[in-house]
């Protein structure tokens, strides 16, 4: 039987619901096996090559990959393709983990939890997970008592997890530090805190609870909490532990709201904007080209236009200049353009010039009524490179999504250059993708250049968007260093000081970056957090901006 965890928000309302508690299991050796020393879970196995703790050892991979290797444990864990097993007499080495998946592709027949088996197979690393990719037969030893759950606690540093992958692990407490994604993840960390996760924090514990055995929480939010014992094994996948529950009770609770408001633009200020709104199509278009199953529906449109005139009006305060990103074409961006005005907020004129992005991505303007545009001018169309992979796929071109340039005149006479984009995706978690590196950095400067040109014409340069980088990576210090800009994003306060949450962790992909006057007359810059804290379930609810993107907007005040 399957069973989904669903948290209804509610102020001061928790939902309890208890999953199937664990089996328990009397144990029932083979004759004379509680007498033996035993290898695995008080079993001796003349068979048995290689304990579990041995095939795990005490770093973060296993000295055995590539080995053929037979063991045992007991089964605490079934599903489709493998089992999780432990071994309940463990070693003496607090730095080896006793626990370990098999993963069986020919499926795990009859076995059963509480049973003591013995497998052969190959040590692997899958992205990161120890298994043993195992398709000989699982001989049953005997039977015993699922191993006791090892606690999570806020005590721990990261690197203490590593020593229990594998294992059946619970946690008593736990703080959210990201709303629930599409992927049915909650990420969080042990015990109650304050602050989220940064993206260079290497001593939090932080885990995630995901779906494997269908025990999913669908709505949690930022600082929600969660509370039982929810218990299961410790897995790792796509960069992050994983606790998988199983068995156990969980409690969550809607302990605040971090979403934030900026103030309503004032007539004696410029202000500005950079918002990633994600995957904004037409009716009728693939989201991924080829797939029908992602072609936007009439009311799937309806309701993200209607999400983002509410994040526009009222989240990040009707500023002058809204520099978008992932805008497939002009008439979506008209669209918007007139809910916003239907809704009661300024008139926005839309600017979009196609790139040549694969997916019909755009940089795109909404510039507010009583701004004077002088013009709009897209850079980089044609640029080349002999970097690899930069532009569309089978091109040598710089840009899939080159810069878009504004320029626009305040009602002070100050000429100002916007030059928007949206650069070389990461990739997800990419730290050894130096060739994606390498195409920003090239496209940093590419855009120095351009910034350059604009100042010596006369403008004061803004340069905003996705860039896709981290504040301490060379594109941003070839910005600030070619063409003399300055980040505003470092003044942002430091618990809004993120514009992305991936995997758990807080980070800035997006940026503002001023020259000339602008340094000098920029009063205030903020993140409004309306996206990655809250949970992707509120998608679909035109009724609240939350969760329109996967990005927050940051705008600037001058």
């Amino acid at each position: 039987m399957r069973f989904r965890l669903l948290s209804k928000k509610a102020a001061n309302v928790s939902l309890i619901l208890a999953i199937s508690a664990g089996v328990a299991l009397s144990a029932a050796h083979l004759p004379n096996a509680e007498a033996s020393t035993g290898k695995c879970s008080g079993i001796n196995d003349s068979q048995v090559t290689h304990e579990i703790n041995q095939i795990q050892g005490s770093g973060a991979e296993s000295p055995l990959v590539g080995k053929s290797v037979t063991t045992c444990g007991t089964v605490y864990a079934v599903e489709a393709k493998g089992y999780w097993i432990q071994d309940t007499t463990p070693d003496s080495d607090p730095a080896t983990s006793e626990g370990i998946f098999v993963y069986k592709s020919n499926g795990v027949g009859n076995i059963k939890i509480g049973d003591i088996v013995r497998q052969k197979g190959y040590v692997q690393e899958y992205y990161g997970l120890t298994e043993i990719n195992a398709k000989a037969e699982i001989t049953k030893l005997g039977t015993g008592t699922v191993p006791a759950a090892a606690e999570i606690t806020a005590s721990m540093t990261y690197s203490n997890l590593e020593s229990l992958e594998g294992m059946r692990v619970f946690v008593k407490s736990a703080t959210v530090v990201a709303g629930t994604n599409k992927y049915n993840e909650t990420f969080v960390v042990p015990g109650s805190t304050a602050s989220r996760v940064a993206r260079t924090d290497t001593k939090t514990p932080l885990f995630k609870f995901d779906d494997v055995f269908g025990n999913v929480f669908t709505d949690a939010s930022t600082f929600d909490t969660i509370s039982g014992d929810p218990a299961g094994p410790l897995t790792y996948s796509f960069g992050a532990y994983g606790l998988l529950m199983n068995t156990g009770t969980a409690s969550v609770s809607d302990t605040g709201n971090t979403q934030n408001s900026l103030s309503a633009d004032s007539s004696s200020q410029f202000t500005t904007a950079t918002f990633n709104v994600e995957n904004y199509f037409a009716v009728g278009s693939e989201v991924s080209p080829g797939d029908p199953g992602t072609k936007v529906t009439q009311q799937q449109f309806d309701t993200k236009t209607a999400k983002l005139s509410l994040a526009i009006r009222n989240s990040i305060g009707s500023p002058d200049v809204a520099a978008v990103q992932e805008v497939e074409k002009i008439e979506v961006l008209n669209a918007l353009a007139s809910k916003i005005a239907s809704d009661g907020g300024p008139n926005y004129t839309a600017y979009l010039i196609e790139g040549s992005d694969e997916r019909g991505i755009d940089n795109a303007y909404l510039v507010k009524e009583g701004t004077t545009v002088l013009s709009v001018e897209q850079k980089g169309k044609d640029a080349t490179t002999t970097l690899e992979g930069c532009g569309p796929s089978n091109t040598n071109l710089l840009f899939s999504r080159p810069p878009l340039v504004l320029r626009v005149q305040t009602a002070a006479g100050q000429k100002i250059a916007l030059i928007n984009n949206h650069f070389k995706s990461r990739g997800g978690d990419d730290p050894e993708n130096k060739e994606f590196q390498s195409c920003r950095e090239a496209q940093a400067e590419y855009v120095a250049n351009v910034a350059n040109a604009e100042a010596s014409n006369g403008y004061d340069v803004i340069v905003l968007g996705d860039l896709n980088s981290f504040p301490e990576e060379n594109v941003l210090a070839i910005l600030q260093t070619n063409a003399n800009l300055t980040n505003l994003v470092q003044n942002i306060p430091s618990d809004r000081a993120f514009s992305y949450i991936y995997t758990g962790r807080a980070q800035f992909l997006d940026h503002l970056l001023v020259g000339g006057a602008l340094k000098t007359q920029a009063t205030g810059t903020d993140s409004a957090k309306i996206n990655p804290d809250h949970p992707y379930s509120l998608e679909t609810d035109a009724s609240t901006p939350l969760h329109v993107s996967d990005h927050d907007p940051i705008r600037a005040d001058f």
